[in-house]
């Protein structure tokens, strides 16, 4: 792979990302970590929101009306202000909703990015700060009042400026609670994990159960084996530990770790299917399976990706990886809006080989 450095062409500022060929994207064996095929059951990320409010706004936030019942609650019980409403008048204050995700086992004490979005008649949150807002669970308030972060902070913008109803704090909540995950750890104590493939394959699930197999061969032989894939999405895993229970945790915490970090052989057929999903409110991007490029030229701005086609006497069609692509991008450090850009553009040339989800 090759990369060419910057170069004044037409009063524009071009960099070029030349890719070399490659004849093979997939080998006819790929080793996969076992924690990009798969997740563990009962430990999952979960949404916590709750309501808050953006002041500071320069007369872009809701009308009094809109806004007067929460903002005299708001004051009352957390300062033991009365305030009437002559006094709530002015348009700088905008009831949000505040949205964030939850990772298993996020530490306390942690930062988390938040996302806000505009409730009533607000026409901008520019130059607005959050305050104090508790972030809840993903169940009814009644049945889970916990609160599992605390969010606050100056909201930050997308590209449109010009009206943003809604905004971003990055690392703009701190983790009050873990995440609920009494199932995982309910069958942790029991002596057992059950991993849930991201996409269900009976021969990726029976892959992941030999690898798990061969890792610890004399342990389980007595017992039978430690890991079967229980159907195409599910594989059961024995806990390798002597201890159960609390005592046993942190042993088994461990060894989970450990079996998440393992790589697994694949064959080409067997890998998961090539997805791309962008979330455009978070500005985030995944990549899974072998995620193909092919020959083309496309260009953002002063970005250029270029993928040539195969040459002569060489097989393949030239494709390289949508990793590979990314990675020549790093040393010019675009934002992950641009890459989400060029992303959406490499799949309207066509050039894309992979399923894109745009959420």
């Amino acid at each position: 792979m090759r990369f060419h450095g910057c170069e004044r062409v037409h009063g524009a500022l071009l960099v070029l990302a030349t890719l070399a060929l490659v004849t093979s994207p997939a080998a006819a064996q790929d080793r996969v970590r076992v924690k990009d095929l798969a997740g563990v059951s009962g430990a999952d990320v979960n949404e916590i929101e709750g309501i808050g409010l953006v002041t500071g706004l320069a007369g872009t936030g809701d009308t009094p009306d809109a806004v007067r019942t929460r903002l005299r609650s708001f004051m009352e019980n957390r300062d033991g202000v009365a305030v009437s409403d002559r006094e709530i008048n002015a348009r700088n204050v905008a009831v949000v909703a505040v949205s964030a995700r939850l990772e298993a086992f996020q530490g306390v004490g942690t930062e988390i990015d938040v996302v806000l979005s505009a409730l009533n008649d607000c026409k901008n949150l520019k130059g607005g700060a959050l305050t104090q807002t508790f972030l809840y669970g993903p169940k009814p308030h009644a049945k889970d009042p916990t609160v599992y972060a605390i969010a606050r902070g100056p909201v930050v913008l997308g590209a449109d400026v010009a009206a943003a109803t809604v905004a971003t704090i990055p690392g703009g909540a701190i983790v009050q609670r873990l995440a609920p995950q009494e199932n995982f750890l309910k069958s942790l104590d029991a002596g057992w994990v059950v991993l849930r493939l991201k996409q269900p394959d009976f021969n990726v699930a029976t892959r992941v159960a030999d690898a798990l197999n061969k890792r610890v061969p004399a342990l389980y032989n007595a017992e039978g084996d430690m890991a079967e894939a229980m159907d195409a999405g599910h594989v059961r895993v024995k806990v390798a530990t002597e201890k159960r229970g609390l005592e046993g945790r942190g042993e088994a915490v461990q060894f989970v770790g450990e079996i998440l970090g393992m790589a697994v052989e694949i064959g080409s057929q067997e890998e998961p299917e090539a997805t791309v999903v962008i979330n455009e409110r978070e500005k985030t991007y995944a990549i899974t399976g072998q995620v193909r490029v092919l020959p083309c030229r496309v260009q953002k701005g002063r970005i250029v990706i270029e993928v040539p086609g195969a040459s002569d006497g060489k097989k393949g069609d030239g494709a390289v990886l949508l990793n590979e692509v990314l990675d020549t991008l790093a040393p010019t450090q675009e934002t992950a809006g641009d890459v989400i850009d060029l992303i959406k553009l490499l799949h309207g040339a066509g050039a894309l080989k992979a399923k894109l989800v745009v959420r």
